[in-house]
């Protein structure tokens, strides 16, 4: 997990939209800043790393949710179970 968010942090934050500038489609990373909603136009130099690194942030995102999700069941199986827990063996 905390690998997960490490790299999260490391990835641009905010959300990735479209505007039609000129009748083309071109992306900005809009956040908020202090409260301030900003937006931020993305170099076309940029464009193919950019839009990976937040295709990358939706699937960690994604998998975070999956895996706290996951936790949170086993917690709730060992409240109603108070005797599961590591020491417990399986088998004959």
């Amino acid at each position: 997990m905390r690998e997960i968010d490490n790299r999260l942090e490391q990835l641009p934050k905010g959300t990735l939209t479209y505007k039609n500038i000129n009748g083309k489609k071109q992306p900005y990373i809009q956040r908020t800043v202090e409260g301030k909603s900003v937006s931020c136009y993305v170099k076309l130099s940029q464009r193919e790393q950019v839009l990976a690194e937040f295709e990358e942030r939706g699937k960690l995102s994604e998998e975070k949710k999956r895996l706290l999700a996951y936790v949170d069941g086993l917690q709730n199986i060992l409240k109603r179970n108070p005797y599961l827990n590591a020491g417990v063996g399986c088998g004959y």
